[in-house]
């Protein structure tokens, strides 16, 4: 939103009344906004650059999962490299 929004009457005096808070508050009162906006459905877009960088990490994550092995594989590969243990 603009920061016209923001001029109008009743949200100029909401936001001078929101800079008068300590910086912990206002980050309390963003988090509750935030939170609430969630809960109401907001889903923002994905930059183009948050799309790239997920889809890295999915395919770091796939190639992640092809590599590992599961834990009987490395429970029997460590007894054999050290009997004893």
């Amino acid at each position: 939103m603009s920061q016209e929004f923001y001029t109008s009457t009743v949200n100029a005096k909401l936001l001078e009344e929101t800079k008068a808070l300590s910086l912990a508050d206002r980050v309390k009162m963003f988090d509750a906004l935030w939170a609430n906006l969630v809960k109401e459905g907001y889903e923002p877009e994905l930059t183009d650059a948050q799309k790239r960088e997920l889809g890295q990490r999915l395919e770091a994550y796939r190639k992640f999962l092809e590599a590992a092995q599961g834990w009987e594989t490395m429970k029997n590969e460590t007894k054999r490299k050290a009997p004893g243990l």
